[in-house]
């Protein structure tokens, strides 16, 4: 198989990019904590110090907890990826494919959700950079023929089923949120200072939908099905990681309080990993047709 130099140097930037961003994210700052009051008429508290400074306390665990992951699951992950990428594996393209959408998901929400620090131009470039990487990445999946690359214990139907049930909790989780604010008129938990919920709309927009197109892609047996099953899986490997982590320290540090959520992340990654496992192994290896390069 031939590589795509464009995805290459994409990637490359990317890991450059998202680095320093996690580095800066998670070095030591000076400061004092401070209060503020929302447009609701509640008080919070800020960070006060790094570079998350002028995010809620709550906000700035979550974003160091995601920071973690990414230096330490998900550039790695992305640098593997690109290597087996680069020598031809089928592999390596589903990886990278699936990594680069934890990148898109991550530097999406960190240009819209975080308060504006020194690091948003970065979030920005990373956030366009991941979103022309995964759409090489994906047509490179050779979509129309990715039945042919799968082997017959490809776990479709229980795939399916996950994907489902992802979408419909989720889509619960969020509601449960929302739909008493807009009943009742206050805020929804989880705003503090902010001006809407940005990783709520995100999820209902975008990941619903296409877990629900996926899932009834699978159990049809559609081309398309497989291919975002399989995508959506490996994204989840490092973004159930960083969510689940998020809530363990948000329970640490005591700006959490919903054992439903922790316990879903935490069972929706241990899941998540089990398929990634059964996806790999009955992905079919064949010797790598050619190393050139296309633009």
């Amino acid at each position: 198989m031939k590589h795509n130099k464009a995805l290459v140097l994409l990637s490359l930037f990317i890991i450059v990019l998202s680095t320093i961003a996690a580095v800066a994210g998670l070095w030591p700052g000076h400061g004092s904590t401070t209060t503020v009051e929302s447009l609701w008429g509640e008080t919070w508290q800020l960070e006060g110090q790094g570079l998350y400074q002028n995010d809620t306390h709550s906000l700035a665990v979550q974003a160091q907890a995601q920071d973690w992951i990414t230096l330490c699951l998900g550039i790695p992950l992305l640098i593997i990826s690109l290597i087996f990428y680069r020598h031809g594996s089928y592999r390596g393209r589903l990886l990278l494919t699936g990594t680069l959408g934890y990148f898109l998901y991550t530097y999406m929400s960190a240009s819209f959700l975080l308060n504006y620090n020194m690091f948003f131009l970065v979030y920005v470039a990373l956030c366009s950079l991941t979103h022309f990487a995964i759409i090489i990445a994906f047509k490179e999946l050779d979509i129309p023929n990715i039945t042919e690359k799968i082997g017959d214990k490809f776990p479709r139907v229980s795939l399916a089923i996950f994907d489902l049930t992802v979408a419909f909790l989720l889509l619960l989780l969020w509601m449960g949120r929302i739909l008493p604010s807009l009943i009742q008129g206050g805020p929804p938990e989880g705003l503090e200072i902010y001006t809407t919920l940005v990783i709520q709309a995100m999820d209902l927009a975008i990941i619903v939908p296409v877990a629900i197109i996926a899932g009834i892609g699978l159990l049809r047996r559609k081309a398309l099905g497989f291919g975002l099953s399989i995508v959506i899986a490996l994204k989840g490997m490092t973004l159930f990681a960083a969510v689940s982590l998020m809530a363990l320290m948000g329970y640490r540090e005591g700006t959490s309080s919903n054992p439903i959520e922790l316990w879903f992340f935490l069972g929706a990654t241990a899941a998540n990993w089990v398929f990634i496992l059964l996806i790999l192994k009955n992905v079919k290896v064949k010797k790598a047709d050619s190393t050139k390069t296309v633009s």
